[in-house]
């Protein structure tokens, strides 16, 4: 995408909110349509693709949302849903809404349960050693690198109007 004529942090809002969007997309068609609630076919590199980049973008292992997600379903506005707003509050959801997704997610019994039966929650090599193991959470400060070693030479620099080596 070039956006000529534009700030560079005109430039990288737009990006943000575009890589946003993606990831909500991402989310609905894989973690929740396909994974979750198995409404779409999909081949298995574009599985991949989806798992890698809510991996980077988010942290998320897929058997962990998607538990915390059926498990939802499951127990619906009742005192043991994950995030009810009819007992945490739409912007207690809205406000805490990762923090709620990380304390259920520490159920692990429950995680178990509500994903142990899905035949389309993956459990491959890169499920169990990277995307929902023990480097699950590693996908942002990944990213970051990433994006960092990639970009380093675009980020906006003052000038400077002396040098130490001249007089």
């Amino acid at each position: 995408m070039y956006l000529p004529n534009l700030p560079w942090w005109v430039r990288d809002i737009v990006a943000l909110v575009l890589l946003t969007h993606m990831t909500s997309v991402y989310i609905t068609l894989y973690l929740h349509r396909y994974v979750t609630h198995g409404a779409l076919v999909l081949h298995p590199f574009v599985q991949w693709l989806f798992r890698a980049w809510l991996w980077l973008n988010t942290g998320m292992g897929t058997k962990d949302w998607v538990g915390v997600h059926t498990w939802h379903h499951a127990t619906v506005d009742t005192a043991d849903d994950p995030h009810s707003p009819r007992y945490f509050g739409v912007w207690g959801i809205v406000a805490g809404g990762v923090l709620r997704y990380r304390a259920a997610v520490n159920n692990r019994a429950k995680i178990a349960y509500y994903t142990d039966l899905n035949p389309r929650v993956p459990r491959d090599k890169w499920e169990q050693r990277l995307f929902d193991g023990p480097f699950h959470h590693w996908g942002v400060a990944v990213l970051l690198a990433l994006d960092l070693m990639i970009f380093w030479h675009t980020l906006p620099r003052e000038e400077s109007t002396s040098s130490l080596f001249t007089s």
